[in-house]
């Protein structure tokens, strides 16, 4: 598993009072290397059941993926692992798509979120 992946499943399951509110590895690939914060992603959601990462994982780094100007090159990889794996539509569906700019983005990620409910 990736440094990425332990340091976000270890910190989103500290307590609320000893998270410290640093910026996480996973965060900073989001702007450096969109693909290697995907594959973290993955190595997260295989790791973990935990309802609490997964959604912030999904209203957190995920939704920041989308909301984002190369959205367009992600958003097909994105879809097919959340119609083939619980742990990414459960993370998905934790989404607000509001903030996306791109709105065939928009408009497929709401249809998909319709589509499976919102956990």
């Amino acid at each position: 598993m990736s440094i990425a992946a332990k340091e976000y499943i270890n910190y989103w399951s500290l307590s609320e009072q000893e998270r410290d509110g640093r910026d996480l590895l996973l965060t900073d690939l989001l702007v450096t290397n969109p693909g290697e914060a995907i594959r973290a992603m993955d190595e997260i959601i295989a790791a973990t059941e935990d309802k609490v990462i997964l959604s912030v994982l999904g209203a957190g780094e995920l939704e920041d993926l989308l909301a984002s100007p190369g959205a367009k090159s992600y958003l097909e990889d994105i879809t097919e692992r959340t119609r083939k794996y619980a742990g990414w539509r459960y993370a998905f569906c934790c989404m607000y798509t509001m903030s996306f700019a791109d709105t065939r983005v928009r408009d497929e990620c709401d249809a998909l979120i319709a589509l499976y409910g919102r956990s």
